[in-house]
């Protein structure tokens, strides 16, 4: 008799931002790994580490979750940056075994797991979910805005897939060459 044994796809996760910090990107990354628990595929969600004073024993609860160093910055409010290098996050990409490497609004740390993946030669999906161009610009930092808007495409540009929230974010990316781009609603 031949039995035959499929194990269940492996999506490693990296976000920029995940609970207990509440904003669309954490928000994202929630459902889509609870989805992904609900269908049986196996998945490890990758985030700077929350302030101590943010900690909470339920922030753990939705999916398996590993957190990096994180430098806080006083300039932009609520948000940490990931301080691990590419090769730290190659190690833990081997570790993990993933099929594909799911970047959740990728800037800091989905370069860093960019470049690990693609050192591996493992397929990344980014989603672009916020316009960090654009905060820069709000906050008055318009030199920052600039070099955050090719640092953003240029992740989009080696990524194998890029999934972005409308028509028009596809026409920007279309606009700057990003041709591997698939629009993916949020209703």
């Amino acid at each position: 008799m031949f039995l035959l044994s499929i194990q269940p796809m492996r999506v490693l996760v990296f976000s920029e931002s995940y609970l207990p910090r509440v904003n669309g990107v954490s928000n994202s990354v929630m459902r889509i790994t609870n989805h992904f628990n609900n269908v049986g595929i196996e998945n490890l969600i990758v985030t700077p580490a929350a302030p101590q004073d943010l900690k909470s024993s339920t922030t753990e609860d939705f999916a398996n979750v590993f957190r990096t160093d994180a430098l806080r910055l006083s300039i932009v409010p609520d948000f940490e940056i990931a301080r691990s290098s590419a090769a730290k996050l190659k190690k833990l990409i081997q570790d993990f075994n993933p099929d594909v490497i799911h970047l959740a609004s990728p800037f800091i740390l989905g370069w860093h797991a960019l470049r690990a993946a693609r050192s591996l030669n493992l397929p990344v999906v980014s989603v672009y979910q916020t316009d960090v161009s654009g905060f820069a610009q709000f906050y008055g930092y318009d030199v920052v805005a600039k070099v955050a808007e090719r640092w953003t495409f240029n992740i989009h540009h080696k990524s194998n897939l890029n999934l972005v929230p409308s028509t028009p974010t596809l026409n920007l990316f279309q606009a700057a060459g990003i041709s591997n781009t698939k629009v993916w609603g949020r209703g």
